[in-house]
């Protein structure tokens, strides 16, 4: 069964003290090795939430390296990610979380206002889980979490036609639809992407879209 989350794994065997990622807001540097601990600690804390394979976890984040974290994390144990807008306003986000059935929500303090306004609407989510300062009382902090959280690989809970993650459209007509994206359509459009773009080992990838667009969680599965 092919999972994308093993991509990470099995880099961070074959390129471990390769740099993997730069954060430049918060100048923070990761080899592949300390992505994929870290990775493994956000799964591993997620795991002891009670998430489980199926599950919907959305994401309202900023670029960052918990966003990338969540994503191979998520992969890992088989939920489905549900990257929001965080340009959405209150209604809007509450109808993709309802929808989308999302039971965790992993968000930047930057938005605890708009969160605050979705969990006064919501039915759907159990948990919220905040990255960054200032964390509202009824969230757990995320950092917290993974650091009592082990670095071990969790157990591979789904790949090759289970879902992925969920990508809401626009909505410009009515409601916004979710599209289902699984593993395996990861790894073709991953291929696709290769090919056409001829990227290389030592090649360097500047992100300047959000992170919850689709056209970004190609080059971030590679």
């Amino acid at each position: 069964m092919h999972n994308i989350g093993s991509h990470l794994t099995k880099r961070s065997k074959i390129s471990s003290n390769k740099e993997a990622f730069v954060e430049f807001e918060k100048q923070r540097r990761f080899t592949f090795l300390a992505l994929n601990r870290r990775c493994n600690k956000t799964a591993n804390a997620l795991l002891g939430l009670g998430v489980k394979p199926g599950d919907r976890v959305a994401t309202l984040c900023k670029n960052g390296i918990e966003f990338v974290e969540s994503y191979f994390a998520l992969a890992k144990i088989g939920a489905v990610m549900v990257p929001v807008n965080w340009r959405l306003v209150a209604n809007e986000a509450n109808y993709i979380l309802s929808d989308a059935g999302a039971t965790v929500l992993l968000f930047d303090t930057d938005f605890n206002e708009l969160v605050g306004q979705v969990k006064d609407k919501n039915d759907s989510v159990e948990h919220y889980v905040s990255i960054g300062d200032n964390s509202p009382n009824y969230a757990s902090d995320y950092d917290e979490l993974a650091e009592k959280s082990a670095d071990n690989e969790p157990a591979i809970g789904g790949g090759d036609d289970d879902l992925r993650f969920i990508m809401y459209t626009s909505g410009t007509t009515g409601h916004p639809k979710g599209v289902m994206h699984s593993h395996n359509n990861m790894l073709w459009a991953e291929f696709t992407s290769l090919v056409t773009s001829d990227m290389q080992n030592e090649d360097r990838f500047l992100m300047p879209m959000p992170m919850f667009h689709v056209g970004t969680l190609i080059p971030v599965s590679q």
